[in-house]
């Protein structure tokens, strides 16, 4: 997606139905609120450094998606953002991020029926009760004493601890 773009809007691609694949350029900072709901075809997504933020429901119901490449430099993942992605069996959440949003009512990895590992780094310090509902058979993975550990354990999830911090990159 193009170089002068700094920002994905709000639905921009929403239902797109032969949308596969997709990289998003270097100089995008921002993936605004369902920019790629409901895209059926979607089966990757490269997100750059540059951006900081993916908003609520950005790629909800996107039930192709295999391989979500995030990176160091993202803060923010939105309510929902990949809500129903049954396809997605693992995910790593970078260093940079401090929060994973979810409430009451709100899962950013909810019903994502086959994710099986969730990586999770000690930056986050605030997690979302809800964060991987209905997400019946993932593993939280992170680190002694981490907010990712508390959230498994009070969630009845399964852990399995990281043996060493990495670095920032």
């Amino acid at each position: 997606i193009g170089d002068g773009l700094k920002a994905i809007e709000v639905g921009c691609f929403s239902e797109c139905p032969k949308l596969q694949n997709v990289t998003i350029w270097k100089n995008v900072t921002s993936i605004a609120e369902g920019a790629f709901y409901n895209c059926d075809s979607l089966i990757s997504i490269d997100i750059p450094k540059s951006v900081k933020s993916i908003g609520n429901n950005s790629f909800q119901d996107c039930s192709n998606l295999q391989i979500v490449n995030l990176v160091y430099g993202l803060d923010t993942i939105g309510n929902e953002a990949f809500k129903n992605c049954d396809s997605l069996k693992e995910i790593t959440i970078p260093n940079s991020v401090t929060t994973l949003f979810s409430s009451t009512y709100y899962e950013t990895f909810g019903s994502c029926e086959n994710l099986l590992k969730l990586q999770i780094p000690n930056s986050v310090t605030n997690i979302g009760d809800r964060l991987v509902a209905d997400s019946k058979n993932v593993v939280i993975y992170g680190y002694a004493n981490s907010a990712a550990v508390h959230y498994a354990t009070n969630n009845n999830i399964q852990f399995q601890e990281l043996a060493s911090v990495p670095s920032n990159k």
